[in-house]
């Protein structure tokens, strides 16, 4: 299974969206533990944006079973990007 989860603006909205997409979407474990471990290191992150700065949030994970048909293995990919010369 494999999750994408992204949004634009100001730090508070952007974690609301990025919240409901990733509630959206239901993976097997570890994957799921792991989806909101991410939305709660956004929340940390977007908190100590000023309410009136710009970001871009982009974040991925996938899950596959390894060679032995057992293991999981997971990949994540995070990025927090502030957008400066933000013009609403």
């Amino acid at each position: 299974m494999s999750w994408y989860i992204t949004a634009v603006g100001r730090p508070m909205p952007v974690l609301e969206a990025v919240t409901a997409q990733a509630n959206a979407v239901t993976c097997m474990e570890p994957e799921q533990s792991i989806k909101a471990t991410v939305v709660a290191i956004l929340g940390q992150a977007l908190a100590a944006y000023p309410p009136g700065a710009a970001v871009r949030v982009k974040a991925s994970g996938s899950q596959s079973t390894g060679h032995d048909g057992k293991d999981a293995i997971n990949s994540l990919e995070l990025n927090i990007e502030p957008l400066f010369g933000f013009v609403e």
